[in-house]
């Protein structure tokens, strides 16, 4: 057994996430964190190599699903992640809540984009 162990701006500590193995890459998404660091509106989306074991973090465009934790990831395509189920966490009246997510996203891992689910189509 090896430990690998990374600076926190690196690798925060991360819980409630989903990882999700895609090619040679790991897909860390979402995370609960602690209380001052989550970030409402946001969604953390990391990616460990296989092979090398480096760590970084991804700026996908579009619209993310919000700091999600406690969720479900699959991957359902080649360089697609469906996200579903879970928490989100917004805040009302300056107070944390977290809400049940009812929605599914997709993560385009190839075009590093957030895209509509087309489950979800009206």
């Amino acid at each position: 057994v090896r430990i690998f162990g990374y600076p926190e701006e690196v690798f925060p500590p991360t819980d409630f996430h989903t990882a999700t193995l895609a090619g040679d890459f790991i897909y860390v998404i979402g995370s609960l964190g602690y209380h001052g660091t989550r970030r409402p509106g946001f969604t953390p989306v990391r990616r460990l190599d296989t092979k090398s074991f480096r760590i970084e973090t991804l700026q996908p465009s579009g619209e993310p699903p919000g700091w999600l934790s406690s969720h479900r990831a699959v991957l359902t395509a080649p360089g697609r992640i469906r996200i579903f189920g879970g928490e989100i966490t917004t805040i009302t009246d300056g107070k944390e809540t977290n809400l049940k997510n009812t929605k599914s996203f997709i993560l385009d891992i190839e075009r590093m984009a957030w895209i509509p689910d087309p489950s979800e189509a009206p």
